[in-house]
């Protein structure tokens, strides 16, 4: 989707701007978090819960800028929305 793609450009955009090891550990909280979440993530986690991957990314990033690294609070909002939805994982 266009917009997926342009939310995606903007922040890897706003990267190379920031501190090479700044990236590797904002990558490395992205996927700890991931996995945290998905226990054990694979492709195919994301690839059928595409959303659920968007927000997270969400949480972490705001304009370009890297604005939450902690694992907790990015699960927490998420770990809500779980809860009070049929669909959860």
């Amino acid at each position: 989707c266009r917009d997926c793609c342009t939310s995606h450009h903007n922040v890897l955009s706003s990267f190379v701007t920031q501190n090479e090891l700044a990236i590797l550990e904002f990558i490395h909280s992205f996927v700890e978090t991931l996995d945290r979440y998905f226990e054990n993530v694979c492709e195919l986690d994301i690839m059928k819960n595409l959303e659920a991957v968007h927000f997270m990314l969400n949480e972490m990033v705001m304009n370009g800028c890297i604005v939450e690294t902690n694992k907790q609070n990015i699960m927490a909002p998420i770990m809500l929305m779980d809860k009070y939805t049929a669909k959860g994982r």
